[in-house]
């Protein structure tokens, strides 16, 4: 987690801080399949509900998306902050491969899943050399633990894909009572 893990203990002496495994990471179960982000939306409703205050929610990376999924579903009822959403506003970067998704869930379905997080660290720019040293490393392990989750990061961003993240954010679906 690195930047969340250093993140609480600075926000411990003034809140609550509450931290959760999404499905597939960490302690946290795959949950059902199919995978739905609506599920993933539920999951934080739930763990804000148990705070059972209004909340301060931060989201990084897919984490970020997901937040303001559910910001912009009204499930949330305090401040959010979002880290390096990973969104595509300019032309500074190609757009995703449609077909990304497919070749991480097939990487997977082999058992390939170094393959699968190489690949999906290469989209990220992540430069060849790097990504043939990462599995070296320590950190290797829990990102290869979190392999089958790859898809569903794009799945939570792909609903924006070719519109405004905040264009999104301001058009709300059916209203939601929160928690």
């Amino acid at each position: 987690m690195g930047a969340v893990d250093e993140l609480a203990p600075l926000l411990q002496h003034q809140f609550t801080v509450v931290g959760y495994d999404r499905r597939g990471r960490g302690d946290s179960g795959a949950g059902s399949s199919p995978y739905d982000v609506q599920r993933e939306v539920d999951d934080l409703v739930a763990v804000l509900g148990a705070v059972g205050t209004v909340a301060f929610v931060f989201g990084m990376s897919s984490g970020a998306a997901l937040s303001l999924e559910a910001a912009r579903q009204g499930a949330l009822s305090g401040r959010l902050a979002v880290y390096e959403p990973p969104f595509i506003l300019d032309a500074s970067h190609p757009p995703d491969h449609p077909g990304f998704t497919d070749q991480l869930r097939e990487h997977l379905s082999k058992g390939r899943r170094t393959r699968a997080v190489q690949t999906f660290l290469r989209l990220l720019g992540v430069p060849a050399p790097v990504v043939l040293v990462l599995p070296l490393l320590q950190m290797w392990k829990k990102l290869k633990a979190s392999a089958d989750t790859l898809p569903h990061d794009f799945e939570i961003v792909s609903p924006t894909a070719g519109e405004s993240p905040c264009r999104r954010a301001t058009t709300a679906p059916s209203p939601r009572t929160p928690w």
